[in-house]
């Protein structure tokens, strides 16, 4: 009787074992890969949210980096313009002091300008009012009137150089030119400044071209760091996906 007792308490116990496992199989287990799956979805989400965070700061940092180079170019050219400047001045005075005729001042003033090289041999040049090149160190030049002259992408360069120098003093000027010893159309940036005495304009530019191979230097530098941040991540986000693991 005892045994019989026993053999129905054991079977009851097992039932009740068997039940609780079914219920761990069929209730439980789903709840558990679904709060996983959910758990790594999160995951994913909150370092999909950190790499576009730094894709924005790194983004914010080039921007910065080309506005700066940029603005140290035109400084630059800026400043060189200045010793043009000052030279014109200089022989202007000399001039109302007796000194020259002003025929003669603005020889001398065009002649010192000339010896000027900087950069990749980049120089000046002088306009009177009309857009005739009355300076220039390559004397094949001298005398064109190149007031409707377009650049290389159709714009009227040194009518608008000449308009808006006139009308602040100074202006910077964007335009597309040939450089000679690549045959190649580049982006320069001029400053020129209107002399109002003489009643010419002086100018001076820089390709930009140096800022762009620094940028893009630059631009390949934080995309290799990007990668380095982001590969990891997107293997893992593969793995996840394309191989899930539920194991407890």
């Amino acid at each position: 009787m005892f045994n019989k007792l026993s053999f129905k308490i054991t079977i009851l116990f097992a039932l009740i074992i068997l039940t609780y496992l079914m219920s761990i199989i069929f209730i439980a287990m789903p709840q558990i890969k679904t709060y996983v799956y959910d758990s790594e979805v999160r995951n994913i989400q909150s370092k999909i949210q950190k790499v576009s965070a730094i894709i924005d700061a790194k983004s914010k940092v080039m921007q910065t980096f080309s506005n700066l180079s940029l603005q140290s170019h035109k400084n630059r050219i800026k400043d060189i313009a200045q010793v043009g400047n000052n030279i014109l001045k200089n022989y202007y005075k000399r001039h109302k002091n007796g000194e020259f005729s002003s025929f003669r001042a603005k020889r001398l003033a065009f002649d010192e300008i000339n010896s000027i090289r900087y950069g990749k041999n980049d120089y000046f040049y002088t306009l009177d009012n009309k857009g005739t090149l009355i300076q220039h160190p390559d004397s094949r030049f001298l005398k064109q009137n190149i007031y409707n002259r377009a650049d290389a992408k159709g714009k009227l360069f040194v009518k608008e150089l000449m308009s808006n120098s006139r009308k602040n003093g100074k202006a910077y000027t964007n335009y597309w030119w040939v450089r000679n010893e690549k045959n190649k159309e580049l982006e320069k940036i001029a400053y020129t400044i209107y002399f109002k005495p003489w009643d010419i304009y002086l100018s001076t530019g820089l390709y930009i071209d140096d800022i762009q191979k620094n940028i893009e230097l630059q631009q390949e530098s934080i995309l290799n760091e990007l990668k380095n941040i982001f590969l990891p991540f997107q293997l893992k986000v593969q793995h996840k996906f394309l191989h899930p693991s539920f194991h407890i």
